[in-house]
């Protein structure tokens, strides 16, 4: 719902409009699968992926962003930045690779449950 949401918002606000998304992989054992797996992170990204037109995803390294509250930062932190798509060829281009690295990044942790950033 989240995801939608942002595809219906972000792009009546404009080309600057940008939304940050924190996440924490609460990783599980899966009984289904018998492998530890993080599925409200593995939903957040597939929902993501398929608003892949509309929406723009990138994880963004939480070490520089400042802290206004105390709280720990743990290692299954995920901080997404999300946006509109844009129309010109080249940044699409670009955002397309950004889009396959996140999705190389997230099959990695997938597995270990824990994010390489």
């Amino acid at each position: 719902a989240l995801v939608a949401l942002m595809s219906r918002v972000l792009p009546a606000l404009g080309p600057s409009a940008v939304a940050f998304v924190s996440l924490e992989r609460r990783v599980n054992f899966c009984l289904e699968g018998m492998c530890a797996r993080a599925p409200a992170a593995e939903h957040f990204h597939r929902e993501l992926e398929a608003q892949r037109g509309l929406l723009v995803g990138s994880l963004v390294a939480p070490d520089g962003v400042p802290q206004r509250f105390e709280y720990e930062r743990a290692p299954t932190l995920e901080l997404w930045r999300v946006r509109a798509a844009c129309a010109s060829a080249e940044q699409g281009a670009s955002e397309r690779r950004e889009v396959r690295t996140l999705q190389s990044r997230s099959r990695a942790t997938s597995s270990s449950g824990a994010p390489r950033l």
